[in-house]
């Protein structure tokens, strides 16, 4: 199994519009034109970074969706999605395409310039692993530091291997979370179809 780099995850910001009308009417005199108002958009205030590393195994608040590893993909990038799909999103870098066998790819950084995560594509299955950058949760709040007994708490299905642990992914019979532990912690995780063809 390989290893990849760490990950950031970014936040982001809304406007509102609102808009106003107002008028007023009196007997005998001659109706006026009703007033629109428009007033000027707010952006919200955007997340509070947290003001302390993340612990292993706790989930990302800032993270969001776009932050989770699972049950599908991550963020807008699919399991299954073809390389051209993946591109599509603007959120994979194709490192090799899969001419024979698996390609690679990275996901973009963020603002913070760190790698989320890497993957394989499957000639035959398209995106067929997705592996967790350093700060990537699976909603279960699962992850890289993890203990052993916080992803069997978790995941009470896992099985254990002399290498990976698998379990099932909840929510999307298709995939499993594979794990690489090293002293008692998740050293690697990866999310895979079943199917997959690329990796051990």
């Amino acid at each position: 199994m390989r290893k990849w780099p760490v990950i950031a995850t970014a936040g982001a910001t809304a406007g509102v519009m609102v808009l106003a009308g107002c008028g007023s009417e009196k007997a005998g005199e001659p109706k006026s034109a009703a007033t629109t108002t428009a007033v000027q958009p707010s952006a919200t205030t955007p997340a509070a970074a947290p003001s302390r590393p993340i612990a292993p195994g706790e989930p990302n608040p800032g993270a969001g969706k776009e932050g989770e590893l699972g049950p599908f993909g991550f963020g807008s990038v699919k399991l299954g999605m073809t390389a051209a799909q993946a591109k599509g999103t603007g959120l994979v870098q194709i490192k090799s395409k899969p001419s024979a066998g698996c390609g690679s790819f990275i996901l973009i950084p963020g603002a913070s310039d760190v790698v989320p995560g890497k993957g394989f594509i499957s000639k035959k299955l398209g995106i067929a692993s997705i592996f967790a950058g350093k700060t990537v949760r699976t909603p279960q709040g699962i992850g890289l530091g993890s203990t052993t007994a916080q992803v069997k708490k978790v995941y009470p299905a896992l099985q254990e291997g002399p290498n990976l642990s698998f379990v099932a992914v909840p929510g999307n019979p298709k995939a499993t979370y594979s794990f690489l532990m090293s002293a008692g912690k998740v050293s690697e995780l990866a999310l895979d179809l079943k199917a997959q063809d690329c990796h051990n």
